[in-house]
């Protein structure tokens, strides 16, 4: 007897060993936000998150220790055009409709798109005032810190860089060297020097024949090579960073790709596919689909781990965030959360941040 549970041990073990990692959320807080959060990201020292409030036309930096929100910068809002992407046509809006961020000098500066603005504005954390007389180089916003007793606010200037027609995705290379800008509706990546904040170049996506709609930006480890991913069009494209920044190849992977992210090692891109409702695994030595999964309706932000065992998709359509297994390609924990758009991973791997755009907060998931 002792032999044949000694057995179905032995038997049990390796079954558990043979299946995916084991992982755990649970919940921390809510933290209500300005209207329609649109991304999180939380800043490379992890002392922070970044929370881009599209509606709201502000960004809220938030203490990823004690989840207080400590600033809010709120733009002032301008007459402008934006679009309606149901019915695909533009319409009356404002300029100042933030989409999302990214971190430059271990997150001293703050890139953000401004939708309706062909722009993009960087918010300074070590607040020194950027003077200019010229309007066309800067936004006015409202600067608000607070802490746990008392509120300030003032008006300040943040530098502004225009890029295409309708930006969306803000990537930063990762040396430090450049920053990426996909453009919807100009078919074309907008490419910064991120040291002297100056303009270097448009880099069209897909032909003369066809124009193609990019979104979602990844950087090999190395800073050499950008990967773009084009909504509409279902490529993605090769950009060749360290010769100038050109477009080398289009090959095509999915019906609607939008969000990117590429593993250190440079072998595998994902992507979430906002049509087809899954998440797609490329082998980048001869870029075929080597897995993917159905997660549900609308899967926006994909986010790796740190160790990259985990990517946590949000599944806009089914009100979840998902957990996949990156090697076997399986969903190893899905959570019931209402409209969620946008995923960061703090640094070191212990929390998930996760946007609820309709719902106006952010949860913020310990990892175990």
């Amino acid at each position: 007897m002792k032999g044949l549970i000694l057995i179905c041990v032995c038997i049990y073990l390796i079954f558990t060993a043979s299946k995916s990692i084991a992982i755990e959320l649970i919940k921390i807080k809510d933290i209500p936000t300005d209207s329609a959060p649109k991304a999180v990201e939380i800043s490379p020292d992890g002392k922070y998150a970044c929370v881009v409030n599209l509606e709201g036309s502000s960004i809220w930096l938030v203490d990823t220790d004690t989840f207080q929100v400590f600033k809010k910068v709120e733009f002032f809002k301008t007459r402008g055009i934006g679009w309606d992407y149901r019915k695909d046509r533009p319409i009356k809006s404002v300029r100042e409709k933030p989409v999302e961020c990214d971190f430059t000098e271990s997150g001293r500066y703050i890139w953000v798109s401004l939708h309706n603005d062909s722009s993009v504005v960087i918010y300074d954390n070590m607040e020194e005032q950027f003077e200019s007389k010229n309007p066309a180089e800067y936004k006015k916003a409202k600067l608000i810190e607070l802490t746990d007793d008392s509120s300030s606010q003032r008006i300040i200037k943040l530098r502004r860089i225009v890029v295409g027609k309708t930006p969306k995705v803000v990537k930063a290379s990762p040396d430090g060297k450049y920053i990426y800008v996909s453009n919807w509706h100009s078919s074309s990546i907008s490419v910064i020097d991120a040291k002297t904040f100056t303009k270097i170049k448009d880099v069209k996506v897909g032909s003369v024949q066809q124009s193609l709609i990019p979104r979602g930006i990844g950087f090999s480890t190395d800073s050499k090579i950008a990967y773009v991913a084009n909504m509409g069009g279902g490529s993605i494209s090769v950009i060749d960073v360290q010769t100038g920044h050109n477009n080398i190849r289009e090959f095509p992977v999915s019906r609607n790709p939008r969000h990117i992210v590429i593993t250190k090692d440079n072998k595998y891109l994902y992507l979430s596919d906002n049509i087809e409702g899954k998440v797609k695994k490329v082998d980048l030595t001869d870029y075929r689909v080597v897995g993917e999964i159905k997660v549900g309706k609308l899967p926006r932000t994909i986010c790796l781990d740190p160790n990259e065992d985990y990517l946590f998709t949000a599944v806009y359509g089914s009100n979840i965030l998902s957990i996949i297994d990156t090697k076997t390609m399986e969903a190893i924990l899905t959570s019931k959360m209402y409209k969620p758009m946008g995923v960061s991973v703090s640094p070191n791997g212990k929390q998930v941040w996760v946007t609820s755009y309709q719902g106006n907060y952010v949860s913020v998931f310990e990892i175990n």
